[in-house]
């Protein structure tokens, strides 16, 4: 019993291979898709290989795809056109240079590191540019540790160089750490950070006593006169000092309601005098 050779996917099924003009980066993929469609479905001809690369890019795309001369001409194989758009993309010899590595470094810089899922989307993502700007001699080793610790700020880096002086003890001065050694030791400083964010308490309520407090400037009458003497009269032992064995948040109601009983009083103490006066 024969099968029958399977047919190519129509545009926008699930099979069908994608490329996303945003990430020309993905170009090479979308080539090895297509070729492992062409074995598969025995798609032999030139023509009909470079039909289908147009046929599933987006249509205003493909109609610049078209145009070339590596498309329409049939002296053009389809290895010449798929070389034609690698180069176009800069995926060919060239698919990576120094500004893509600066602009992963600077957009992971501005992010911040959130979790250990950052530190390990930033390292494969520097890994995949570093590694091939160090295969054409665009970077050197040196350089890219230095590159990868500019991802980090300034007091952070200074931990994770310290970090690989103590792992790394007989570590020779004149050789570069790899990406590799300063990723572990910035994977557990970053760790400890995340613990020490997570179990940190709030800051302890600062309260003010009656001495830190400037006195109101009032207009100087009599009536006035014996209320400053009233609020001046309060003493530190009015506000609850701090405990060890009481909680913060104890200490703020505690001050507030003695505060506000002393308020109280003082008003009480106000309105009679006021009343004084009247009479």
């Amino acid at each position: 019993m024969t099968t029958s050779t399977p047919w190519m996917p129509v545009f926008s099924e699930r099979a069908a291979p994608t490329f996303d003009r945003t990430h020309p980066n993905h170009l090479p993929r979308f080539f090895a898709q297509l070729e492992t469609l062409f074995d598969r479905c025995n798609v032999q001809s030139d023509l009909e290989k470079k039909t289908y690369v147009t046929a599933y890019a987006e249509p205003e795309l493909a109609k610049c795809w078209e145009a070339l001369p590596q498309f329409y001409k049939a002296s053009h194989t389809y290895f010449d056109f798929r070389a034609c758009l690698l180069d176009f993309y800069h995926q060919g010899s060239f698919k990576y240079i120094a500004l893509d590595l600066d602009r992963v470094i600077n957009e992971r810089l501005h992010i911040g590191y959130h979790s250990l899922h950052d530190l390990s989307e930033f390292h494969l993502q520097f890994n995949a540019i570093a590694s091939f700007l160090v295969s054409v001699d665009l970077l050197s080793p040196r350089e890219q540790s230095q590159a990868y610790l500019r991802a980090f700020d300034a007091e952070v880096s200074s931990r994770i160089s310290i970090r690989l002086q103590i792992d790394l003890q007989d570590h020779s001065p004149s050789r570069p750490y790899t990406v590799d050694e300063i990723f572990k030791a910035a994977e557990w400083i970053l760790l400890e950070i995340l613990t020490q964010s997570s179990s940190s308490t709030s800051i302890l309520p600062y309260c003010s006593t009656p001495s830190q407090i400037e006195p109101l400037e009032v207009p100087e009458t009599s009536e006035t006169s014996k209320m400053l003497d009233i609020m001046y009269s309060m003493s530190p032992s009015d506000v609850p000092s701090h405990c060890p064995s009481t909680s913060p948040s104890d200490i703020e109601i505690a001050s507030q309601e003695a505060l506000d009983d002393r308020i109280a009083e003082l008003e009480a103490e106000i309105g009679a005098l006021r009343a004084e006066n009247e009479h």
